[in-house]
């Protein structure tokens, strides 16, 4: 009992001690800046029309208020970006551990306001007017607090164009065996290398094929549509075909893998990929190749599609001849 009530005494002298407190003791307690959206310039766009959202807040702070604008229905990553329309900012990943994926928007240190650019995009899809709704949410740093409505919408009407457009996709993670010579000499006297076959390995591997291989697209007789490098390759508004047949190419630009000078790919694989022909808006037909492109294919290109011009109508058809679709 004795020794209970030590501690117990102890207790109440520690007690004792920590609640004194000195009377002119100061008290600082951070208060997060308040952001609110304050304005959307538009109700309604077109695609490839811009609008912006203005944030607001009641303070500035020394530091950026980091938040992250995502699109919640209506569309997807895919429809729009942000910031100048010719410089979109990065978008965020699940990667970036930042959740699901969005833009993210950083009101900059001391600014009481700031203003960022929505651009959705022009694609081939026909298709009406959708409802795009997005939501901020505070993030990272998260020094500052949305007060008020997080989320705003915007319809965004249907782009079109009577011109030819064109995508072409390859994107796919492929796995592949490459091998590695992990041992060659040269011969001393004359020079030539000498390998050891029984060192030698066989390395399982995979990538996208969107870094290993470059395909563009090419109208026949005419000249490049698409040939930036980019995966996918994309042309929404290129030339207006008079009546007549035209050809559109896929061109192997280059196989890449990466490989130091004593690794070399082990057997071959085909390049599968999707060619989207039409018209921006009101007219498209998706044609997929998974036998027309290999490894071992020379480097150039190949007709994938045909396109029959007649009163400005198309009528396309695939790399055998056959029509796989007709504009009304």
């Amino acid at each position: 009992m004795k020794y209970i009530k030590n501690i117990i005494l102890s207790s109440l002298v520690v007690l004792g001690v920590s609640s004194c407190n000195d009377d002119d003791t100061e008290y600082i307690y951070s208060v997060k800046p308040q952001v609110t959206i304050d304005n959307v310039s538009a109700s309604t766009v077109t695609e490839g029309d811009s609008f912006t959202v203005t944030l607001n807040t009641n303070t500035p702070y020394k530091e950026t208020l980091d938040f992250k604008l995502e699109i919640v229905s209506g569309g997807d990553m895919s429809d729009f970006n942000i910031g100048d329309p010719s410089e979109p900012d990065a978008p965020t990943t699940i990667e970036d551990g930042l959740g699901v994926d969005g833009y993210l928007i950083q009101i900059p240190a001391y600014a009481t306001s700031y203003t960022f650019s929505v651009n959705p995009v022009i694609d081939l899809e026909v298709e009406g007017t959708d409802k795009y709704v997005f939501k901020l949410r505070s993030t990272r740093n998260g020094n500052g607090s949305l007060v008020g409505n997080d989320t705003f919408s915007v319809d965004v009407e249907n782009y079109t164009n009577t011109t030819l457009g064109v995508e072409l996709a390859w994107s796919k993670d492929q796995n592949y065996q490459y091998l590695k010579l992990n041992h060659e000499d040269t011969d001393p006297t004359t020079g030539a290398p000498i390998s050891y076959p029984d060192d030698d390995e066989i390395i399982n591997d995979h990538g996208d094929l969107c870094g290993i291989v470059d395909l563009d697209v090419i109208l026949s007789g005419v000249g490049y549509l698409a040939g930036t490098a980019d995966c996918p390759e994309v042309a929404l508004e290129t030339y207006t075909l008079p009546d007549g047949v035209w050809g559109i190419d896929v061109d192997l630009y280059e196989i890449n893998f990466g490989f130091d000078p004593d690794e070399s790919l082990v057997g071959s694989f085909a390049i599968p990929f999707q060619i989207t022909i039409g018209k921006t808006g009101v007219f498209k037909t998706v044609i997929d190749y998974s036998d027309v492109l290999y490894t071992y294919s020379p480097i150039g290109s190949v007709t994938v599609a045909t396109i029959e011009v007649v009163g400005g109508k198309y009528t396309v058809k695939d790399i055998d001849g056959n029509i796989v679709a007709q504009e009304q």
